[in-house]
């Protein structure tokens, strides 16, 4: 099924992917709720930004993990920045000696140090073994895979001001191995994955999505399934060149995104982050009370599902999650462009501002994308 205009309903229940959770209502055709949701064959996910503010040039980069002279610490599980610097993050992230006064956005993970300090407002150079750098105004976009093959969406897409690719979706069978949901081949992914770092675009596998997240789910719901998925999937990103793993699980339910969930995160992050890997999700506030605040601040980012044409539900998405201590620049604003279900291109321009003040803009979904003027993809691309 296919991601549908999104409701609080009056008794305070969701509407999403075509499908009632609670009560009676109907959808309407533009979006204007604060909540969101993509469906596999129907969903969406996305990404993050951990970042060290400075480094010495020692891959160990410091003798304590403590924010040094004039430092400021903010991140999930203490990065810590140098002289100066203000490290932004995820956990275990540090940083050494010398960094530039200024928010310097540089490699991240474990140990994300030995990377170049960045100046100023600019981006600092990754460390090894840490996550990419992640540029402080983003552009994600979801391709789905049930609307062509991506061997031929690679000659279509243009890339221009795009930042991220998530591919979407991924599951997992009852082996703990990873695939297509809807059958893209090995070839069919490399082929849009070339075009994609052709264009200096990083790609991620978006797992699960709205429905295709319960084969996600049903596996991580066994933690000794952990170590053999989170393998796997390692071993899936290498096979296909791609940088990175977004987590789109959108069950209203603290059993299927609760502690288990949490563990899953963790060693996926543990896993990806030492080899350079992004690990971002896609999150909303209506899903939020079933995840666990601390695995929040494991992703590198989050894309927020708002998908509304009023700027004051995005604002008010913003508040919800800076609340909750997470960065400003992890937070990227989604809006949609679903067959019968977009934003329209004003208000799409009215979101990009606002996002620039924060973490960027993620569109889902570009295969479904209306072309000529009515295009919200080219209406983000105008604006950044």
């Amino acid at each position: 099924m296919r991601a549908q205009t999104l409701g609080w309903l009056s008794c305070g229940v969701l509407l999403f992917g075509g499908a009632l959770a609670a009560c009676g209502s109907s959808a309407s055709d533009e979006p204007t709720s604060s909540g969101g949701a993509h469906s596999a064959g129907s969903g969406n996910a996305a990404g993050s930004n951990s970042a060290a503010g400075s480094a010495g040039s020692n891959s160990a980069a410091g003798s304590q993990s403590y924010a040094g002279q004039g430092g400021a610490s903010n991140g999930g599980g203490g990065p810590s920045a140098g002289a100066g610097g203000v490290a932004q993050g995820g956990s275990g992230g540090v940083s050494g000696i010398g960094g530039v006064a200024g928010s310097s956005l540089g490699g991240s993970g474990g140990a994300a140090a030995g990377g170049t300090g960045g100046s100023s407002s600019s981006a600092g150079a990754g460390g090894g073994g840490g996550a990419p750098n992640v540029p402080a105004v983003k552009f994600v976009v979801y391709l789905d895979d049930y609307t062509g093959s991506w061997t031929s969406w690679s000659t279509k897409i243009d890339f221009s001001k795009m930042t991220h690719l998530n591919l979407a979706f991924m599951g997992a069978n009852n082996k703990n191995d990873w695939y297509s949901i809807d059958g893209q081949s090995d070839s069919d992914i490399k082929a849009v994955v070339a075009k994609a770092h052709a264009a200096g675009v990083k790609v991620l596998a978006s797992l699960g999505g709205g429905g295709g997240d319960s084969t996600v789910v049903n596996q991580y719901k066994n933690p000794s399934n952990d170590d053999a998925l989170v393998n796997n999937l390692d071993a899936f990103l290498n096979r296909l060149n791609i940088d990175g793993a977004d987590i789109d699980i959108e069950k209203e339910s603290k059993a299927d995104v609760g502690d288990n969930y949490g563990t899953f995160v963790s060693k996926v992050v543990a896993k990806l982050h030492p080899e350079g890997k992004l690990v971002t999700a896609a999150v909303a506030q209506y899903l939020q009370p079933y995840m666990n605040d601390d695995t929040l601040h494991l992703f590198d980012f989050v894309n927020i599902m708002v998908y509304s044409s009023k700027v004051s539900d995005y604002q008010g998405e913003l508040d919800y999650f800076t609340g909750k201590s997470v960065p400003k620049e992890k937070l990227t604003l989604g809006v949609i462009s679903e067959s019968g279900n977009h934003t329209s291109t004003s208000a799409t321009t009215s979101i990009v501002a606002l996002s620039k003040s924060y973490g960027g803009t993620m569109l889902w979904d570009l295969a479904e994308d209306s072309t000529g003027q009515a295009s919200v993809y080219k209406a983000i691309q105008g604006s950044l």
